[in-house]
């Protein structure tokens, strides 16, 4: 500019040895400093993830609120009364500030490092013009930069943010379990869910030593206990996140520490705490796990841990259902078929010799002798139950269990084959000429749970052993005298 007729227009710019902002100015400009590379990265990655859904409007927002104008590599830039001003920081010590004309063209440019003044250009009354313009400059600007400040604060800008973040995520073996577990657990439930029953699905679910009985009542959730070395509690489930996304969610504690939580989104990222649902919240905010956490070879060995663990609660689902189905297959009725009248004979003879051996038993008071006669004759007889227990009676050295209970007015025959220590082997039910489908668990009566009544085959019946174990029955009870011979005893 023209001050009296000659040019004023100063620049320090090139000179070896320039004055010194006042202390003020420096301390402002510090603050202002500190202020821009802490907004700077948010800004600039807003700036550069306007394909995310949700950017655009937070920038718009940003603008709105704050005196913001526009972003690029250069710095950020103000409108402040009238002025445009950017600041810059190429690096963390050094605080570029200009003043623009219309068409962006540099009308004052100051360059500050380390608060020293490095370069000052376009100002023509030295450096109480620079001082002053830097001084009513920063004041406006201190107000602006909290401003975006406490924009970024804010927890629906934050969710935004996120979303821009570069997160760790598993990688290596320790992705590779992840990815195992997560196809373990779809394949368990697949299988869980293939029970039609509710009663037998909640029996066989809960029913593998290492899971935890009585969870939360309609989660698919597994939960083990004490497996490993370390004998640690494992959580595993899938679940939607608000936005419907699925989360692999695994929780690991051992005996005398806190649990630690993960939450993995499809892309690998672990958070460890979230307010993830209504009903489970772990801490306030997102808190996102390291790539150092997540490379942990302590994790994976407790990764390692848990999928051995699923590889056999898978095993033992598969087999129980396959028992389920070879029993419902057994306990369904296709061909009837029918006792022949040799065995039906058979039947009856042993069912008067049963009785009668009953009344020989009973006739003989003396407890001593009584004792004795079983002995003798490897009979055993049940306290107020007209049945009897033909012990090692097989080739097997195998007993049997004899009774003829009476069923709907009709009087049937039940025969439980016994191993060592009575562990029931097979049962037998004789209903007239028909054999019932029909699994004993214990000697005594107990109380019938299916409401349908079965039938064996002819071909079942054929092998099933009735008349080798009738005939074995027989010759037993024909071996009982009925009656005390005169002179002697039992």
């Amino acid at each position: 500019m023209l001050i009296n007729g000659r040019n004023t227009n100063m620049s320090f710019y090139g000179v070896k040895s320039l004055p010194s902002l006042s202390r003020p100015v420096a301390e402002q400009a510090d603050d202002i400093l500190r202020a821009l590379n802490m907004v700077s990265p948010n800004i600039q990655k807003l700036n550069q993830g306007t394909h995310v859904y949700g950017v655009r409007k937070t920038l718009e927002l940003l603008k709105k609120t704050t005196r913001l104008d526009t972003f690029s590599k250069e710095g950020i830039s103000f409108k402040l009364e009238g002025k445009k001003i950017r600041l810059g920081s190429p690096d963390s010590s050094t605080l570029i500030v200009e003043e623009l004309g219309n068409k962006n063209q540099k009308l004052r440019d100051v360059k500050i490092r380390f608060n020293r003044l490095e370069n000052a250009d376009g100002f023509s009354s030295g450096m109480s013009d620079v001082n002053t313009f830097l001084s009513n400059i920063f004041e406006k600007l201190d107000f602006a930069l909290l401003q975006i400040r406490k924009f970024f604060v804010n927890s629906d800008i934050n969710s935004v943010m996120e979303k821009l973040v570069s997160r760790a995520s598993f990688r290596n073996e320790n992705a590779k379990l992840v990815d195992d577990i997560r196809t373990l657990f779809v394949e368990i439930q697949a299988e869980i869910d293939s029970i039609s029953n509710l009663n037998s699905r909640s029996r066989i679910k809960n029913g593998y030593q290492f899971v935890k009985k009585g969870g939360t009542h309609g989660s698919k959730q597994i939960d083990f206990e004490n497996i490993g070395t370390n004998n640690e509690k494992f959580s595993v489930n899938i679940l939607s996140g608000r936005t419907g996304e699925k989360h692999l969610y695994i929780k690991i504690q051992g005996e005398n520490s806190e649990p630690k939580h993960f939450f993995i989104n499809p892309k690998g990222e672990a958070l460890k705490e979230t307010n993830f649902s209504r009903v489970l919240k772990v801490g306030d905010k997102n808190v996102y796990c390291s790539q150092r956490e997540l490379d942990s070879p302590l994790l994976g060995i407790q990764l390692e841990t848990l999928k051995n663990e699923m590889v056999k609660y898978k095993q033992y689902i598969q087999a129980a259902i396959q028992r389920r189905e070879i029993l419902k297959e057994h306990m369904t009725t296709g061909e009837i078929g029918v006792i022949d009248e040799e065995c039906l004979d058979l039947i009856k003879t042993v069912r008067d010799l049963l009785k009668a051996c009953k009344t020989r038993i009973k006739n003989i008071k003396e407890t001593d002798r009584k004792k004795a006669f079983k002995q003798k004759y490897r009979i055993e007889t049940v306290m107020s139950s007209p049945s009897l227990n033909l012990k090692d009676i097989t080739p097997a050295h195998e007993s049997i269990y004899l009774s003829f209970p009476v069923m709907q007015g009709v009087e049937c025959l039940k025969i439980i084959i016994l191993g060592q220590n009575d562990k029931i082997k097979k049962s037998l039910f004789i209903n007239g000429d028909k054999m019932i489908k029909f699994n004993a668990t214990s000697l005594g009566r107990s109380k019938r749970k299916d409401t349908l009544t079965n039938y064996h085959s002819q071909e079942e019946i054929d092998n099933s052993g009735l008349r080798e174990y009738l005939l074995m029955a027989k010759s037993r009870l024909e071996s009982v005298p009925l009656a005390r011979k005169k002179g002697k005893t039992a």
